[in-house]
């Protein structure tokens, strides 16, 4: 039986503070060599449609850096395919629970952007 999809806020918890600090600093990305996905076919994970995506999401539950390939995705703002098990919309839902949940430190401290 597949294991099932975490929700956005069990999402959005395991996406720390510091592992999206470290998304928006790492611009090589070693992390990806440890990725599952690597060598699959990419159709699997940029589907034609807005299909299910199912094998891409099995994949994405199981790999090692599935944490860090989400942050990637939400950090760098990725508007295609699944990423760290979800697809665009569910991403998009993910960026505003953390924006919701750690605000700009200009809005924490009162200051101006």
């Amino acid at each position: 039986m597949p294991k099932p999809r975490p929700k956005p806020t069990e999402t959005a918890v395991m996406l720390s503070p510091q592992l999206l600090a470290e998304a928006r600093s790492d611009t090589a990305r070693e992390w990806n060599v440890q990725a599952l996905c690597v060598g699959a076919d990419p159709e699997i994970f940029f589907p034609p449609s807005d299909g299910p995506a199912a094998e891409a999401r099995r994949i994405c539950a199981m790999c090692p850096v599935n944490g860090q390939c989400l942050a990637y995705a939400v950090t760098a703002g990725e508007p295609h395919g699944i990423w760290g098990g979800l697809d665009p919309y569910q991403r998009e839902n993910l960026r505003r629970q953390i924006q919701r949940r750690d605000p700009p430190a200009s809005s924490r401290t009162g200051s101006a952007a």
